[in-house]
């Protein structure tokens, strides 16, 4: 898969403002989106963006993270290593844009997932997972928080993904 858009150019990749949106960094191949990634910058609360939030008081603002959201892979091409390229991808970015960490959210109930996360040194932070009876409210399933600290070899991984995107792509166009 080759990357596309922000992932293709280091250069187009500029800091997040705060209170930015987020990016989106997508894998193609033969001119089919085949996998993504979400990065943005949230609030350290342990909510799922979107969550009603009160508001920051002007005194005492939350701090603000790295967020990564929506890690997809078309079925066909999962186990083959996209899926990690995809998220380092994710925290390369995340460097660059000065976060020395990265939180995501991942399902509970899901064991491969919470593999693959600690697999990719994402500690769990079972403090914020959400009480029972919000989740019975809600009509939500249970996730948990996961933090993954990030070093200096990080800031370079970005190119490393979609260096290593572009050469997959290549070979196979």
């Amino acid at each position: 898969a080759r990357a596309l858009e922000a992932v293709a150019s280091r250069e187009s990749l500029t800091p997040a403002p705060l209170g930015a949106g987020s990016l989106m960094l997508c894998a193609v191949e033969g001119g089919s989106v085949v996998g993504v990634v979400e990065v943005s910058i949230e609030p350290r609360d342990g909510r799922v963006p979107g969550d009603v939030r009160p508001l920051d008081p002007p005194w005492a603002p939350r701090e603000r993270v790295a967020y990564v959201s929506n890690l997809a892979v078309v079925s066909a091409l999962r186990g083959k290593g996209l899926g990690r390229r995809l998220l380092r991808a994710a925290e390369g970015l995340a460097a660059r844009w000065g976060h020395g960490e990265v939180y995501l959210h991942a399902s509970a109930d899901q064991p491969k997932l919470l593999r693959f996360y600690a697999d990719q040194d994402y500690a769990p932070l079972p403090e914020f997972d959400a009480p029972q009876w919000v989740l019975a409210l809600s009509g939500r399933e249970q996730t948990r928080y996961h933090c993954r600290p990030l070093d200096s070899r990080d800031v370079e991984s970005l190119a490393a993904a979609a260096d290593a995107m572009r050469r997959t792509g290549q070979r196979r166009a």
